[in-house]
C-alpha cells in the first residue's frame, strides 16, 4: 500500500522530492524498486504499483445456497437475493462469505464494515488485513415525482385490503398516508411500497413487499417477495441506498416506539397515538447510525418474540453512548404467541 506518512522521496521521473513510496503491509518497510506515485499529478503523473494482492471481504448472509456449478445464491439481512459467481468467492465459513473486492465494487452489497483478507497472487499467502473504513457515501434520494408515478394513488394494495377487515377503512387510509406508503404494481400486482423518509422529508428508499390479501402476512414462497423502488427507477445504477428508520419523518418531541416490521409500525399507530411508531426493517438495524436522530427522545424497543435478549444487548450498548432507550419484554411472556411474531400479531389475534 502507499505510505500514509508525510515522508517524500525523489521522484524517478521528474527528480522532485514529491514521491510517495509503497510499503509492505506486514512489515511496514518500504518496497525495493521504483514503486510509488508522484503527487505532482498534473506536472509529472508518474505511478508504478507492485503486483497487487487480491482483496476479499467477509460478509454474513441470512442464507447461502450452492445454486449451481458457477454461482452461489445469497440472501442478505434485508432479504435481498444476490447471485455471486464462485470465481469471485475465496471461501465460505458458515454464513460468512469472502467475496472479491472487484465484484463488490460493482454490486450493491455493503462491505464498509467487513473484515478483509489480502491474497498474494504469487505465493497464495492469506492474511487478515485492517483497512481504513470506506467513507460513507452520500445518500441518494428518490424524487417525489418519480415515486408518485409508480404508486397507485387511491388504490388498495393487498395489505390495506386485509387491514380494512380489522380496522375502520378511514383509519387505515389515514395511517398509510401519514407514513407515505401505498400500492404499486412494479414487481408484483397489489404489493405495498413503504417509503423511508428522513427528517428533511427526503425519500431515502422505497421497500416493496407483497402481502396476502387473506391474512395480511408476507408472501415468502417460492421466495421472499421483497425488492426496492430504486431498482426500477434508477435503471442506470449508481444509487447509494442509505436507509433511515421507517417513520422518521414523523419524529416529534415525544416517545418513540420501534418495531422491526413496517406493517407493524402502521398497525400500532392506528392502535396508539401516544408514541411515534417507527420500524427498523431488520433485527440488525438497531445500531447507533440508525437511531442517531432519536438521541434526544425516549425510545422503547418492541422486538419480535424471542429477540428481546439480542435487542437488550444492543440497547445496553446504545445506553452507554447517551441514548435513553429501553426494551419491552411484553411479548416474552405471551405463551400463545410463537417466536418470531410481533406485537401487531398479538393485537390482530
Amino acid at each position: 500500500m502507499l505510505d500514509r506518512s508525510s515522508k517524500k522521496f525523489v521522484c524517478p521521473a521528474c527528480n522532485k522530492k514529491r514521491f510517495v513510496r509503497y510499503v509492505d503491509r506486514e512489515t511496514g518497510n518500504y518496497l525495493d524498486g521504483d514503486y510509488g506515485r508522484c503527487d505532482r499529478s498534473d506536472n509529472c503523473g508518474y505511478f508504478k504499483s507492485p503486483k497487487q494482492d487480491d482483496i476479499y471481504f467477509g460478509i454474513k448472509f441470512l442464507s447461502l445456497v450452492d445454486y449451481n456449478s458457477k454461482a452461489y445464491r445469497l440472501t442478505d439481512e434485508n432479504c435481498n437475493i444476490h447471485f455471486v459467481p464462485k470465481s469471485m468467492v475465496l471461501e465460505t465459513e458458515g454464513r460468512e462469505v469472502w467475496i472479491k473486492e472487484y465484484f463488490l465494487k460493482n454490486s450493491d452489497l455493503d462491505y464498509s464494515a467487513a473484515q478483509s483478507k489480502a491474497v498474494n497472487k504469487e505465493g497464495g499467502f492469506v492474511s487478515l488485513t485492517d483497512f481504513e473504513p470506506i467513507p460513507e457515501p452520500e445518500p441518494s434520494f428518490l424524487q417525489r415525482e418519480e415515486v408518485d408515478e409508480v404508486l397507485n394513488a387511491g388504490v388498495d394494495c393487498n395489505l390495506t385490503k386485509y387491514l380494512k377487515t380489522e380496522f375502520d377503512s378511514e383509519l387505515v387510509d389515514r395511517a398509510f398516508k401519514r407514513y407515505g406508503s401505498g400500492a404499486t404494481n412494479l414487481f408484483w400486482n397489489n404489493s405495498t411500497c413503504f417509503l423511508q423518509m428522513d427528517r428533511g422529508q427526503n425519500i431515502r428508499a422505497g421497500k416493496i413487499m407483497l402481502y396476502s390479501e387473506n391474512n395480511g402476512r408476507r408472501v415468502k414462497e417460492p421466495y421472499p417477495q421483497i425488492n426496492w423502488l430504486h431498482n426500477k427507477i434508477e435503471k442506470g445504477g449508481g444509487f447509494n441506498l442509505n436507509q433511515c428508520l421507517f417513520g422518521l419523518h414523523l419524529l416529534e418531541n415525544k416517545p418513540v416506539a420501534i418495531v422491526e416490521s413496517e406493517k407493524t409500525a402502521i398497525v400500532m399507530s392506528i392502535l396508539s397515538n401516544k408514541t411515534t411508531w417507527m420500524a427498523c426493517g431488520s433485527k440488525t438495524a438497531i445500531n447507533e447510525k440508525m437511531l442517531e436522530p432519536l438521541k434526544s427522545n425516549k425510545v422503547v424497543l418492541f422486538p419480535d418474540k424471542g429477540s428481546a435478549g439480542e435487542w437488550q444487548q444492543r440497547a445496553d450498548e446504545l445506553s452507554s453512548k447517551g441514548f435513553n432507550i429501553q426494551v419491552s419484554r411484553f411479548l416474552e411472556n405471551k405463551v400463545e404467541l410463537e417466536n418470531g411474531k410481533d406485537i401487531a400479531d398479538l393485537y390482530l389475534m
